[in-house]
């Protein structure tokens, strides 16, 4: 049996990983952890700066496929060959993740938002890397 027969593979693995990242930010208990909203905020920007860099020295790399970075149905893995695809599906991830941590903490009244805050900073800092980078294959403004 193929998995065609359902959709798009790659589409049917993002939707796993996004879901399995919910479920398990959502479910671990936040009062064993330490992470707050500073922290969230030095990870996010501390990835946005290293995640550019990253991405800006692996425009050297000739085979790089930069096409279609937030594509839902093309290959994200391995990291190497499809980056900004791969970034892309780890952004939507930890943001989603985060956002259900906080609703989860925000119905059972904890006071500990932060936690799943942490995850959403982190998230945005590496959409915002990606969706910033310059893609070396995008046609010369005029």
């Amino acid at each position: 049996m193929s998995l065609r027969r359902f959709g798009n593979p790659w589409t049917i693995l993002r939707i796993v990983l996004i879901a399995a990242n919910i479920y398990y930010m959502s479910s671990y208990p936040s009062d064993k952890s330490n992470v707050d909203w500073p922290l969230g905020a030095m990870v996010g920007l501390v990835n946005f700066i290293a995640l550019r860099i990253w991405l800006t020295l692996m425009r050297r790399r000739s085979r790089i496929d930069w096409s279609e970075p937030y594509s839902w149905t093309g290959p994200f893995f391995p990291m190497g060959s499809y980056p900004t695809r791969f970034w892309f599906l780890c952004s939507l991830s930890l943001i989603a993740g985060g956002v259900a941590a906080i609703i989860r903490e925000m119905v059972l009244g904890s006071g500990r938002e932060g936690f799943g805050g942490t995850f959403v900073l982190w998230g945005i800092g590496v959409f915002f890397a990606v969706i910033t980078f310059k893609n070396p294959i995008a046609a010369p403004e005029a």
